[in-house]
């Protein structure tokens, strides 16, 4: 994400107001990518309208992947110390505490039943990342009012990840198996990015950021349920 941080930073006796501690804000935007695998499971067997449903052997059908990137909003504090070495040499270690707003998304697939029939699977799935503390360290480089710096670092944060499914037998109508799945789980992080630090003042010091988040999968279960008069059971996976 890219922020823009308003930093006030401690007074000390060093050869610049860029070392010492300080506490500051975050704020900026979130850009997160989602992956969702959707197809339908044939069915084994059952009683179809009109007479036996054909046997298959239960394999995944029409299995594909949709990707989905959303924004969301991010906040946070933090906190930290710098030293400088020969006046230009940047070092210092910093903790955060950030969280980001939910984004959500629906996902619509077609598979077949009986005959000409079609189920229409739709899946509405909401991810919330849950507050996120985070370690990290900086390496910048001063010039003049200006420290550019690369930044490496590890969060864990608890999410949870929320998914709706509603099945619905084209024409006939709804099929009423509107099913909630929910999983909650702690996701650790890697992050790496760079920024700048501008010098306003000996306490004021703005900064702007990029970083790039690397973190575990949070996945729901695989869902198989049977349509109705037995035919084949819709099949998703985030």
């Amino acid at each position: 994400f890219s922020a823009l941080t308003t930093i006030m930073a401690e007074e000390v006796k060093q050869t610049s107001s860029m070392a010492g501690a300080y506490i500051g804000i975050q704020m900026g935007l979130s850009h997160s990518a989602y992956g969702v695998r959707c197809g339908y499971f044939e069915n084994a067997g059952g009683a179809a309208v009109g007479g036996p449903f054909a046997l298959t052997d239960g394999r995944a059908a029409d299995v594909h992947n949709k990707r989905f990137g959303k924004n969301a909003f991010i906040a946070g504090i933090m906190t930290g110390y710098g030293l400088v070495h020969n006046d230009v040499i940047y070092t210092g270690i910093e903790m955060t505490i950030s969280a980001e707003g939910k984004t959500s998304f629906t996902t619509r697939d077609n598979y077949p039943t009986i005959g000409p029939l079609l189920n229409t699977n739709i899946s509405k799935i909401s991810y919330q990342r849950g507050i996120a503390l985070g370690v990290g360290t900086r390496f910048g480089y001063i010039i003049n009012q200006w420290m550019p710096f690369l930044k490496l670092g590890v969060s864990i944060s608890r999410d949870t990840i929320k998914q709706t499914l509603d099945t619905n037998m084209e024409p006939l109508g709804p099929l009423l198996t509107t099913n909630q799945y929910k999983c909650t789980k702690t996701v650790p992080s890697f992050t790496v990015g760079g920024g700048v630090d501008y010098q306003f003042s000996n306490h004021w010091i703005g900064r702007l950021t990029y970083e790039y988040r690397v973190q575990d999968t949070v996945k729901l279960p695989e869902i198989r349920e049977n349509a109705a008069a037995g035919g084949g059971g819709p099949y998703t996976g985030t």
